[in-house]
């Protein structure tokens, strides 16, 4: 997969915002879900490096930390309300 470099620091940048405001959000990626869980990961912004970002994720049990790949993203939005 190929992302240059101004579309990956507009993504840093966006989730930078995120982080600053703590919102939840949902990463939506091209990766196929484990059994019975739906597609996307929801979480806030923990930190966001070069390359990847750390999510404290919001399901399962409390402190869960998932580590993702900026340019394996295919996007990311405010989470929704509704249950996972």
């Amino acid at each position: 997969m190929c992302i240059n470099e101004e579309t990956l620091n507009e993504l840093r940048i966006a989730l930078l915002k995120d982080k600053e405001d703590g919102t939840v959000i949902e990463l939506i990626t091209a990766a196929t879900p484990p059994a019975v869980r739906p597609p996307n990961i929801r979480g806030v912004v923990q930190k966001v490096n070069c390359g990847t970002l750390v999510l404290e994720l919001t399901s399962g049990p409390p402190n869960r930390k998932g580590i993702y790949s900026i340019p394996q993203l295919i996007g990311f939005v405010p989470a929704s309300d509704d249950k996972e």
